[in-house]
């Protein structure tokens, strides 16, 4: 695998443009192409940095003046230049801002804080060769085409890629912005899903696997040599999913129990009842429902995943240990795929992703579900003119979500 950084490589293999030639033409450019909206925030946000810097610009909010005279952009202050990158909405910008010039790129390192207004993108995988696309969905158009191989990518988590290699037991972790890797040991048994109790770069960090449907699940520190097993004795009740919360790690039964497991004692523990959300299911459960675990402002959320049908979602009441019914996701959209919880983010703004809703991707490379509270609505990703975007995309490797503002 190459070791370079899917996204960016270092710069020092950019070639920047000499610091002495003048950038205003370029600067002024994106300002003007900012909404009202966005330069009233970015007027707020600057407007103290601006006072120290009166003779070369002057604000009048909402709308940028500019002196007639020319400068060097490359000299603007740092704290400028994060307000500047933190409005960037697309990975496309971001790249082109890092590459006016090695002060820019230096101080717009990927990071939570530099990429917080990106919305999620879709990491696709093309056949025959197994190389991987990133679809802007904002866009509708791929915005990066990369080397790295895989013939089956698990999930997207703290900035990393998680792929199994070939049809082994083995995986591998790929940071997609800086190229970092972690080596993991091989599965002892087949899985489909992997949870981190953290980021995977964080100490002692935790990662789970399961296998939906079976009745053990392998876990390990990174850095251990091997990965040990918990196998329930009662075979009938096996594992859905899995979600760490606040470091606990909780699963969720065929039985749709759900139960707390302390990976070091073994042990584990069921929680209350599911009286409240029995009843739910045993008025709108069908074949076609899908309950997964998912994280919201820190709430334990279990989430009824239905194409055809609205969002149901509970959430666990750890007073009471009671499942209780939530009409609100606190403004916040969560991602699915199929293979489970992907993330739970905060709207930027830009209409694509609204808030109190559930992104679902499953098998098809076409098309997502927006699920609300009050409805469904299918989004397809590719328009009537560019429906030759989606050939060459592998059918059996399901798209997978990724998030910059995650990294």
């Amino acid at each position: 695998m190459d070791s370079s950084a899917l996204f960016y490589p270092s710069s020092s293999s950019i070639e920047f443009p000499s610091r002495k030639r003048i950038f205003d033409e370029e600067l002024i450019l994106k300002l003007e192409s900012l909404t009202i909206s966005k330069r009233k925030k970015l007027s707020d946000n600057i407007s103290i940095i601006l006072s120290n810097f009166p003779s070369q610009i002057t604000l009048n909010q909402p709308n940028f003046i500019f002196k007639s005279q020319r400068r060097d952009w490359s000299s603007l202050p740092s704290d400028l230049l994060l307000c500047l990158v933190r409005l960037l909405d697309s990975m496309s910008d971001f790249a082109s801002f890092r590459r006016v010039c090695k002060s820019w790129h230096d101080i717009s390192a990927p990071s939570h804080y530099a990429l917080a207004s990106q919305p999620p993108l879709l990491l696709c995988t093309r056949f025959p060769d197994f190389s991987k696309a990133i679809f802007d969905i904002s866009r509708q158009k791929f915005c990066k085409s990369f080397s790295y191989k895989s013939p089956s990518t698990l999930c997207y988590s703290h900035g990393f890629l998680i792929s199994k290699s070939s049809l082994s037991s083995g995986f591998s972790l790929q940071n997609i912005f800086n190229g970092a890797q972690i080596s993991l040991p091989n599965a002892s048994e087949p899985f489909k899903r992997i949870r981190f109790s953290s980021s995977p770069i964080s100490l002692n960090c935790t990662a789970v696997l399961i296998r939906p449907n079976e009745s053990s699940l392998q876990f390990c520190q990174l850095g251990d040599s091997e990965w040990r097993i918990i196998a329930k004795q009662n075979i009938e009740e096996t594992f859905d999913d899995l979600l760490f919360l606040n470091g606990k790690l909780y699963a969720l039964m065929n039985t749709k129990n759900l139960v707390l497991i302390d990976l070091y004692s073994l042990k584990m523990k069921y929680l209350g009842d599911d009286d409240e959300i029995n009843k739910s299911r045993n008025e709108n459960d069908t074949n076609n429902n899908r309950w997964m675990l998912a994280e919201c402002s820190g709430h334990l959320l279990r989430v009824m995943i239905n194409n055809s049908q609205g969002l149901s979602a509970f959430r666990w009441d750890f007073k009471y240990d009671k499942w209780v019914e939530v009409l609100s996701l606190n403004g916040k959209s969560l991602f699915f795929s199929s293979g489970g919880f992907g993330g739970c983010i905060s709207p930027n703004g830009n209409g694509i992703i609204r808030a109190n809703c559930v992104y679902y991707i499953g098998y098809r490379n076409d098309r997502y579900y927006e699920l609300s509270f009050s409805g469904r609505k299918t989004v397809h990703l590719f328009s009537k003119g560019s429906h030759s975007l989606a050939k060459g995309l592998s059918i059996s490797n399901p798209p997978v979500w990724i998030f910059p503002s995650l990294c």
